[in-house]
């Protein structure tokens, strides 16, 4: 699970209901790799708890650039 501080906010409510979402890691290994790349990242995701609808987000995107060699 993703940890939050006490004084965080939650998560904004869900874009398709308006329910509440919680904050929850993507485990299976799920990540994420940049097109022409070696670059990776894992994903975390926001789940709504009423309808499902979920939304995965980069853990560190910064790691999506494109670097030259």
């Amino acid at each position: 699970m993703v940890a939050r501080t006490a004084h965080a906010p939650g998560p904004s409510p869900c874009p398709e209901c308006g329910g509440a979402r919680v904050a929850a890691d993507a485990y299976s290994g799920m990540q994420i790799v940049a097109s022409g790349s070696h670059q990776s990242t894992e994903l975390r995701a926001l789940v709504c708890v009423a309808c499902g609808h979920t939304t995965f987000y980069a853990k560190e995107p910064e790691r999506m650039a494109w670097r030259e060699a």
